[in-house]
C-alpha cells in the first residue's frame, strides 16, 4: 500500500480436484452480481463494474465470494513487510542485484506452502500460479530461481512457477482478494494504522484457513536470502 510502504504476496493452496470445484462455484458468484472480474482496487473504489454499488450490495457480494472459499476448504497463506524496514538492510542497488521486497514475500509464501503441505503428508510437489500482467513477475523468478539453487528440498519441491493472466485462472482473484486484505493489514499491526480490522478481513480470518507472516526487521535480519555482508 503507497501510503504505509507495506508489500504483501499471498495465495491460497489446495489439491487440483479442489480448484475444479472452486472455479465454477466463483465464477457463479461474479455472474449473479453481473461482473465479469474482482479486481479489489476496483471493488474497493467502486470503479468500473463496481460503480454505482451501494454498501448493502458490496457486502452481500463479498459474503458470497468468501461463502466459495469457506466451502472450497484452501489454506490462505499471506506474507509481507514494510518496504522501509528492507531498505534498512539493503539498498535499491542491492535489492534490485540481490533480492526484492515482493520477491522475498513469494520465497517466503512459497516455502510456508510447501511446510503446510508436507506437514499433512502430501507428497506432491507445488505448483504455483501468479497473475501474468504483474509487472513484478521479474523479482518473483528471481528470488524463486535464487531460493532454488539455495535448497535442494525448496528445489524438489516446487514443481512449476507459471504467469497466467487473471481472467484465465479465477484462483488468481481470490489470491488478489487475499493480498489486498494483507497489505492493507501490516500497517495497522504494527501501530502506523489506528483504523479497526477491515470487516472483509474479519470474515476472512474467521470463515478460511489462513496464515499470516510478516516479516519484519528481526525475521528479515534472520532471513538466509539476505547476504550477511550487507548487514549494518
Amino acid at each position: 500500500m503507497p501510503r504505509y510502504g507495506s508489500v504483501a504476496v499471498a495465495g491460497w493452496v489446495m489439491l487440483a480436484l479442489r480448484w475444479n470445484y472452486f472455479e465454477p462455484n466463483w465464477y457463479e458468484v461474479l455472474r449473479s452480481f453481473g461482473v465479469s472480474h474482482l479486481h479489489m482496487t476496483d471493488f474497493e473504489g467502486g470503479h468500473k463494474e463496481f460503480q454505482g454499488w451501494t454498501p448493502d450490495r458490496k457486502r452481500d457480494f463479498m459474503r458470497q465470494v468468501i461463502g466459495v472459499l469457506r466451502r472450497a476448504g484452501p489454506l490462505g497463506v499471506s506474507v509481507g513487510l514494510l518496504q522501509s524496514d528492507l531498505d534498512g538492510f539493503l539498498d535499491l542497488d542491492q535489492q534490485r542485484e540481490h533480492v526484492s521486497a515482493y520477491g522475498l514475500c513469494a520465497v517466503h509464501a512459497i516455502g510456508r506452502m510447501m511446510k503446510e503441505i508436507k506437514s499433512k503428508g502430501v507428497a506432491q510437489p507445488l505448483a504455483c500460479v501468479f497473475e501474468s500482467g504483474d509487472d513484478r513477475k521479474g523479482q518473483i523468478i528471481a528470488a524463486v530461481t535464487g531460493a532454488r539453487k539455495k535448497s535442494a528440498e525448496y528445489d524438489k519441491r516446487l514443481d512449476s512457477l507459471h504467469f497466467e493472466a487473471k481472467g484465465s485462472a479465477w484462483g488468481l482473484e481470490a489470491a488478489d482478494l487475499l493480498v489486498y486484505e494483507a497489505a492493507k493489514h501490516i500497517p495497522r499491526k504494527v501501530g502506523l494504522d489506528p483504523t479497526p480490522i477491515r470487516k472483509s478481513l474479519w470474515r476472512l480470518l474467521h470463515r478460511t484457513q489462513h496464515i499470516s507472516i510478516h516479516l519484519d526487521v528481526e525475521v528479515l535480519r534472520r532471513s538466509l536470502f539476505i547476504e550477511t555482508t550487507f548487514m549494518p
